[in-house]
């Protein structure tokens, strides 16, 4: 459950780019706390954090996919792309109510196993085909038309 920056990462858009450091960080702080066996409050605070951080991300890319022209490949991407974080939020809401439930025994839920790493690689390969459709069709294009 590891988000790692590489090139598909890279959206050229700054707010969303430091978006993706930040969820790197907390994701690899909430590896690092499970693996050193942290305690329970400090687990949960990081994967508040992570979760919060997420759903930051997913409605400021959101925002920038609906500031785009709409048409047919903005379509299938924002379908694509809202799916994903979707499936995202739902995993991230079930991992919170294992904390709920986990809470009154201090036992930290294996959150670890709760996000596949396949989610994270899709993350990065949607987020390259939003650098794609910013180069394509962002607001500087329509500028230089």
């Amino acid at each position: 459950m590891m988000y790692e920056l590489d090139e598909r990462s890279v959206t050229g858009r700054a707010e969303i780019d430091e978006m993706h450091v930040r969820i790197s960080e907390r994701s690899q702080h909430l590896v690092e706390l499970l693996e050193n066996k942290a305690d329970f409050d400090e687990v949960y605070i990081a994967f508040a954090q992570l979760r919060a951080v997420l759903q930051d991300h997913f409605d400021m890319e959101e925002r920038a996919l609906k500031q785009l022209p709409q048409n047919d490949e903005i379509h299938a991407h924002m379908r694509r792309h809202t799916e994903n974080h979707n499936q995202f939020c739902d995993l991230l809401a079930y991992g919170d109510e294992q904390f709920k439930q986990n809470r009154i025994k201090g036992q930290v839920p294996n959150v670890a196993g709760l996000i596949p790493q396949e989610y994270f690689e899709e993350l990065n390969d949607i987020d390259s085909e939003l650098r794609t459709l910013f180069a394509k069709y962002g607001p500087e294009k329509s500028a230089s038309s």
